[in-house]
This record gives structure tokens, C-alpha cells and sequence, in this order.
């Protein structure tokens, strides 16, 4: 088998690689691209539009905060992005309550700014134990293990104080036609400009020889090229074969890090029964239940597709360790029926098509995004140091000026790999 040569090699076709991909070769280097799948946009994934009536998102679906780079992309796209709207509610005992803000927030962030040690969040929130601040603690929670998908004994204090001071951190949106167009855009980017995509090229090595960076992949195609970068999950880079430089920095970072798997449901049923005699959920965006297998539901408002997507992330994972497919889908409606008060019988006979995407379960994911643990900070900023080049890495997780876990630090992450690739001559 002949060996496949170019200026530079990008290891994934997510959101990281693709931006990476079109940054080069619209510089003019040769640019191959590995993506182990049969397709690309990693953990981005649209579901028929024929079974669901939409491209419904089966991993990333919202533009966080400002986002200026998937702002930008989007605009180049012609692609809007279309706001969230749509009352969120709690239901608590039975009881439809406006998800407001919980009481005591300011003094909880006020407790967080004194902090001058990091800490884990289930070790803080033990300073606001009484019962007057039940409904703050469940608020929390909710943000920790639903938002960012963390263990609470994990995720940083540090980092929730970071994100609480983001003056955009509730800015949502939706990119019409989903993040798929959007990627897309720039893939068509970067085959324009001549990079050459590989798929079912499945990574397992990758050495340094001189001035040359081979990657060798398991059904045993070998390319080479004087640089590369690689854009998988902190999970999967670890498992690889890596130069030795690398290897302890990255077990170091990928032990440091979270990273946290999700069950994402999607539900079409033949009308919104939701709304059948309850007026005041004609706008339903988001309803959250403390107490349910799957804890937060939400629709597509303002359109009036007849879908409900739900959410299973962090500890609550446990309730459907070992099952199938059809139990999980069981799992989804008995909550449902808890969170409504409808029998499950009838929300069985109203329901069209569903579908269940486990990422922890996904080989070339093992997991649905990051989150920074106290020690995430030292352990990155000593892989960055030692990801200089020939071999440079990007994704996700190792973006360092903004939200992790989002599309935006992936394109943001593989944009400045690639620069720093130009940068080097």
C-alpha cells in the first residue's frame, strides 16, 4: 500500500478539524484530512428530516453565548441563527412552577467571588445547606450535571463562577438548518481549497521521524506529512500511540478533565398534547423535574414540530446503565409520564418515531463534551506547552479563552492550531 504525503495532516473531521482543514489549505497547503467514521462533523449528527420532520439535533444544538467565530461562519453561510424562546418551568410535587431565578443567587455568587482556592461544586454548596435554599441547591444542580454534563465531586467552582459571570452566558440559539449546514459550509471551504477528506480512516499511531509525522491507520493505510494536527476527544487521543513527548502530558490532561457522556431522546408524536387544554404551554421551551430518570425535556418553539427532546446526562445515567434501546425509550416516557401526569399507554399510541443517541457509547466520541475539574487548568496549559509542533492539537476541550464543551472553542480551537501552523513556516 502506497504511503499518502501532504504539507499538513488533520486527525478528525469535527468542528476542530474542519476549521483547521479550511484555514491551511485556503493558505495553500496541501492538507489531507482523516476522519475514522464514514462520515464527518464528529459530534455533530442531524437526524433525517423525513423521521422527524426537522434536521433534529443528535448532539450539539445550541450556539452558546457570543460565539463570534460560528457567528461569522454562519453569516458567510447564509445561515441564520433563530433565538430560543418559549417559557421554562419546573415541575415540582405535581406543580407547574416559571423556572424564575432561584432565591439566593446573588449571595451565592457573592460566596463564589470571596473563593481564592478552587474547589469542587459538591464540596462549596454544602455552605448553603438550610432548607430555605432547596430551590437554589436543585438550580445548581441542574446547571451542573444538565448544562455542562459534570459530576458535581468534579466540576469546578472556579469554572461555574466563570460562567455565571458571563454577561452572555444566556444567549441561546438555534442555526437554521441545523449545526450539519453550518459544517458543511466549511467543509465545502476547505475541498474548494483543496484539502482531500479520508473517511473510514481510523488512526492508531502516529510517530515523528525527523522532520516528517506519519499516522498509521487500523485497516492499514499509512500518510505522512512534515506537521499534524489532532482533533479527538481527550478520551480517544490518550488511546492512541503518540510521540513520546506527548504521552504523559496527555494522560496527565485527559485524567484532569471531564468528560461527560449524555442519552439525548428524540420524540415526534402525531400533535403537541402538551398544549391540549393548557394554553399556558403553548410557548413550553423547557421543563425540568428534579426527581425523574430524565429531568429536562424542551420543545422546538416557535415552530410546531410535535417533538419533544430529553436530556440524560451525569449521575443520572445510572438509570439506564445495562439497557437496550427499548427500554431507554421506557425510561423516557415514564418520565414523561410523571412530568405531564399522562399514562404511558397513550403517550406510546401517540408517538410516531423516537430515537436514543447514547454518546458515551459512541466509538469515535466516548463521550458528548468536556468539563474543567480543579485540576483541568494545570494539566492543559502543560499539554499546550508540550503540543508545539511537528504534532499540534486541537477540539474542544482545549480551548483556552471561552466556553469548552461548545462548537465555538472547537472552530475556535482548530482555527488557532492551523494559524499556529502558519505562523511556523
Amino acid at each position: 500500500m502506497s504511503v499518502v504525503t501532504a504539507d499538513v495532516l488533520i486527525v478528525g473531521a469535527g468542528a476542530a478539524g474542519l476549521m483547521a482543514a479550511r484555514t491551511l489549505a485556503r493558505d495553500g497547503r496541501r492538507v489531507v484530512l482523516l476522519e475514522a467514521r464514514e462520515r464527518c462533523f464528529g459530534r455533530v449528527l442531524p437526524r433525517a428530516v423525513a423521521t422527524f420532520g426537522y434536521p433534529a439535533e443528535a448532539g450539539a444544538e445550541y450556539v452558546h453565548g457570543a460565539a463570534p467565530l460560528t457567528r461569522a461562519l454562519a453569516a458567510e453561510a447564509g445561515l441564520a441563527l433563530r433565538p430560543l424562546t418559549g417559557r421554562r418551568w419546573s415541575v415540582q410535587d405535581g406543580r407547574w412552577v416559571p423556572r424564575d431565578n432561584a432565591p439566593h443567587q446573588e449571595q451565592f455568587m457573592a460566596a463564589m467571588e470571596s473563593l481564592t482556592e478552587d474547589m469542587p461544586v459538591a464540596d462549596f454548596l454544602p455552605r448553603f445547606a438550610g432548607p430555605e435554599y432547596e430551590a437554589l441547591r436543585q438550580l445548581i444542580v441542574r446547571e451542573v450535571e444538565g448544562y455542562n454534563n459534570a459530576e458535581l465531586g468534579r466540576f469546578s467552582t472556579f469554572a461555574l463562577r466563570e460562567q455565571w459571570r458571563d454577561p452572555n452566558s444566556e444567549r441561546q440559539e438555534r442555526v437554521e438548518g441545523g449545526y450539519a449546514a453550518l459544517l458543511g459550509h466549511v467543509l465545502s471551504g476547505a475541498t474548494q481549497a483543496g484539502a482531500i477528506l479520508h473517511t473510514g480512516a481510523a488512526v492508531t499511531a502516529l510517530t515523528v521521524d525527523g522532520d516528517r509525522v506519519t499516522a498509521r491507520c487500523r485497516d492499514g493505510r499509512v500518510f505522512t506529512a512534515r506537521k499534524a494536527i489532532v482533533t479527538l476527544p481527550l478520551p480517544l487521543l490518550n488511546a492512541l500511540d503518540l510521540p513520546a513527548g506527548l504521552r504523559g502530558p496527555v494522560a496527565a490532561a485527559d485524567a484532569a478533565t471531564g468528560f461527560g457522556a449524555v442519552l439525548k431522546f428524540h420524540l415526534r408524536f402525531r400533535e403537541r398534547w402538551w398544549v391540549s387544554g393548557r394554553p399556558e404551554l403553548e410557548d413550553l421551551g423547557f421543563v425540568f423535574h428534579t426527581h425523574s430518570a430524565v429531568p429536562t425535556f424542551w420543545t422546538q418553539v416557535p415552530t410546531e414540530h410535535a417533538v419533544l427532546t430529553g436530556w440524560c446526562s451525569a449521575s443520572r445515567l445510572a438509570w439506564v446503565k445495562g439497557t437496550d434501546d427499548q427500554q431507554r425509550l421506557d425510561v423516557a416516557l415514564g418520565s414523561l409520564a410523571t412530568i405531564f401526569g399522562r399514562a404511558v399507554p397513550a403517550l406510546k399510541a401517540d408517538l410516531l418515531a423516537w430515537e436514543a443517541t447514547h454518546w458515551g457509547e459512541e466509538e469515535f466520541s466516548r463521550g458528548a463534551y468536556s468539563y474543567p475539574t480543579v485540576e483541568t487548568k494545570d494539566a492543559l496549559d502543560a499539554l499546550r506547552a508540550a503540543a508545539t509542533g511537528p504534532v499540534y492539537l486541537a477540539g474542544e476541550a482545549l480551548y483556552a479563552d471561552g466556553e469548552t464543551g461548545t462548537v465555538e472553542a472547537a472552530l475556535q480551537s482548530g482555527d488557532a492550531a492551523a494559524k499556529a501552523i502558519l505562523m511556523s513556516g
